[in-house]
């Protein structure tokens, strides 16, 4: 995935994958999920090829202290089975629209 790989060296100011990945080793929420008060939702495509789908479970867990905390998965039967539902964005955008009037509502 080259446009990929240049397309994050370009967000992160690196010229070199080797840069890039060192710009981005301390790019998590390790260490401060536990520090989540407000409600949190956490999207993710089940066939996602840039992030696993253990760190949003990581994510997940780690939301200890969250008032409301979900994991929504969304699969290749809905059409949202990549990274930010492309294919489907709707799909991701309209649950997360739910979700906050949702939330909202019940504040």
């Amino acid at each position: 995935m080259p446009h990929l790989v240049n397309h994050l060296m370009w967000v992160f100011g690196t010229s070199s994958i080797e840069e890039c990945v060192e710009a981005t080793r301390d790019f998590h929420l390790r260490g401060i999920l536990d520090r989540i008060t407000q409600p949190i939702l956490i999207t993710h495509g089940e066939e996602d090829q840039q992030i696993p789908v253990s760190d949003a479970w990581s994510t997940y867990e780690g939301c200890v202290n969250s008032a409301r905390w979900e994991l929504r998965r969304f699969t290749a039967d809905e059409g949202g089975e990549q990274h930010c539902q492309i294919g489907n964005m709707s799909l991701g955008t309209d649950y997360m629209a739910d979700w906050i009037a949702e939330v909202l509502v019940s504040a």
